[in-house]
C-alpha cells in the first residue's frame, strides 16, 4: 500500500497537469482565432467605413459617416484619422476633423493631453496633430518634461502656425529653457515666411547662444529685412556668432554685403575668415580676387581651402591667380592650389 499510494498520487498529477495544459493550449487557440475572426471583421468594417467616409467628405456632408464612425471601435477611428488625413486639403480635411470632433475623438485625445503618463500625453497630442485641432491645449505641452511630448507640440505648432506660438517657438532657442533645438529650428525653418517677422526682430534682441541658433535658421530662410541684425552680427565678440552672421549677409547678398565680407578676410580668428571668403564665392564677387589669393598662404588649412575654391569659382581672373600660386615661395599656397587645379572643369590652359 505504501508503494501503491504515491504511484497513483503521480498518476493524479499528472492528470491534472495534463488537463491544465490542455485547457491553456485551447485557451491560445480560441484567442488565435478569436483574433483572426476580429482582425477580418475589422478590416472588413474599415473598407467599408472608408470608403463611405471618403465619399461623404468630397460631397460635404458626413451625416451617414457619423452615425457609421460612431459605431464602430476607437482603435478602427483613429486608423481612419491616419489613413485619411494625410491626402486632404482645405475644406475636406476641415470636414474630417469636424466628423472626428462629432464622434468624440477629438475630446479623447484632448483628454490624453492631460494624462499623467507621458505616453498618453504623447498619444493625445499626435491625434490632435493630425485633427489640426486642440489649440487651447496643445501650446502649454510645448514646455512638458519630456522632450518626446515637446517634440510632438513643436510639431504641432508647425501644423498649426500662429503669430504667438512662433514667438514661443523662438523663445525656445534660448539654451537655457531647453535641449535639443534641432526640432525646433526645424519647425522655424518648415514654418517659413509667417515667421520672418518674429526672427528679424528676435536677431535683433539676442545674444550668445540663442542669436547663434536663430542666425542659423535665418541662412536657411533669408530675407532682406533680416540685412541690418546681420550686420551687426559680424562684430560680435564671439567668432561663430560672426561666421554665422558672414554666411547671412553673403546669403543676402548686396553691394553693403560684399564690403563687410572683403573687411571679414583679416578677421582675428580662421572661422570667420572662412565663412567671409566662402560668402564672396558664393556672391561670385571677382573684383575681391586678389584679396582672396593672400589667404592661400593663410595659416589655418580651412581659409586655404576655402581661398582656393572661391578663386575657381570667380572664373578666369581666380584661375589665373591659382596658377600664377603654383610658383609661390609659401609651400601652403602652392599645395593649395594644386589641390584645387586637380579638381574636374579647372582650365589648364591660363596656365600660360
Amino acid at each position: 500500500m505504501s508503494v501503491a499510494a504515491p504511484a497513483a498520487l503521480l498518476a493524479h498529477l499528472a492528470l491534472v497537469e495534463g488537463a491544465l495544459l490542455s485547457a491553456a493550449a485551447a485557451a491560445l487557440v480560441g484567442h488565435a482565432l478569436h483574433a483572426r475572426r476580429r482582425a477580418r471583421l475589422d478590416r472588413a468594417r474599415f473598407a467599408v467605413l472608408h470608403r463611405l467616409t471618403s465619399l461623404r467628405l468630397a460631397e460635404g456632408t458626413g451625416r451617414l459617416s457619423s452615425a457609421l464612425l460612431r459605431s464602430m471601435p476607437f482603435r478602427l477611428q483613429v486608423r481612419l484619422l491616419q489613413e485619411l488625413a494625410p491626402s486632404l486639403v482645405g475644406a475636406q480635411r476641415a470636414r474630417l476633423t469636424e466628423l472626428m470632433t462629432r464622434v468624440g475623438v477629438t475630446e479623447r485625445a484632448e483628454r490624453w493631453c492631460g494624462s499623467r503618463r507621458w505616453w498618453r500625453r504623447l498619444q493625445g497630442l499626435r491625434l490632435l496633430t493630425q485633427l489640426r485641432a486642440g489649440a487651447a491645449i496643445a501650446p502649454a505641452l510645448l514646455n512638458d518634461p519630456r522632450p518626446e511630448v515637446r517634440a510632438q507640440a513643436i510639431e504641432w505648432v508647425t501644423e498649426n502656425p500662429d503669430p504667438a506660438l512662433i514667438d514661443q517657438l523662438l523663445r525656445l532657442l534660448d539654451g537655457s529653457q531647453m535641449r535639443g533645438l534641432l526640432p525646433v529650428k526645424d519647425a522655424l525653418v518648415r514654418i517659413g515666411r509667417p515667421c520672418l517677422g518674429a526672427l528679424t526682430h528676435f536677431l535683433s534682441d539676442r545674444r550668445g547662444s540663442a542669436l547663434q541658433a536663430g542666425l542659423e535658421v535665418a541662412v536657411v530662410l533669408t530675407d532682406p529685412m533680416m540685412f541690418g541684425p546681420a550686420l551687426t552680427a559680424t562684430t560680435d565678440e564671439d567668432p561663430h556668432t560672426r561666421a554665422l552672421a558672414a554666411a547671412l549677409i553673403a546669403a543676402v547678398g548686396g553691394t553693403d554685403a560684399v564690403d563687410r565680407l572683403a573687411e571679414l578676410l583679416d578677421d582675428q580668428h580662421p572661422d570667420v575668415r572662412a565663412a567671409a571668403v566662402r560668402g564672396l564665392g558664393r556672391l561670385e564677387y571677382w573684383p575681391a580676387a586678389a584679396q582672396v589669393a593672400r589667404l592661400l598662404s593663410d595659416p589655418a588649412w580651412d581659409v586655404r581651402s576655402e581661398a582656393a575654391l572661391t578663386l575657381k569659382a570667380l572664373g578666369s581672373t581666380g584661375l589665373l591667380l591659382l596658377h600664377r600660386a603654383l610658383m609661390n615661395d609659401d609651400p601652403f599656397a602652392r599645395d593649395a592650389a594644386r589641390r584645387v587645379l586637380d579638381l574636374p572643369d579647372a582650365r589648364p590652359e591660363l596656365a600660360a
